[in-house]
């Protein structure tokens, strides 16, 4: 479980960061680690839906690739400008997303791979 927690804290730093650079500094995270998931969903108030949100939604949603799981893993984190989550996509198996009444919510799992 401790390799688990330590990937579970590279993905969530990924996501704090992707609403820290968006001038979202304001936000509540819900965070639960078990055998089983690691679920995160992260709630931020703001004016209007950021510009980058739906391409990070479509990166998030590209299928777990478990057999390099490792590899996407290492590079999370590894970029300084211009944010590419299409990694990050590849280490979870599950993202959604949505802005309604001024609330930005975003929420992914990570299942034990049995």
């Amino acid at each position: 479980m401790n390799i688990e927690k330590h990937k579970a804290t590279r993905i969530m730093k990924e996501i704090v960061s992707y609403f820290l650079d968006n001038g979202l500094n304001d936000f509540n995270l819900d965070f639960k680690a078990s055998n089983q998931v690691v679920e995160m969903t992260v709630q931020a108030p703001c004016q209007t839906e950021p510009a980058s949100f739906q391409e990070l939604l479509k990166d998030l949603q590209s299928p777990r690739e478990i057999e390099v799981d490792e590899y996407f893993n290492a590079l999370l984190g590894s970029h300084c400008s211009g944010h590419d989550y299409s990694f990050l996509g590849k280490a979870i198996d599950e993202a959604q997303g949505g802005f309604q009444d001024g609330v930005l919510t975003l929420t992914i799992r990570r299942y034990k791979i049995k």
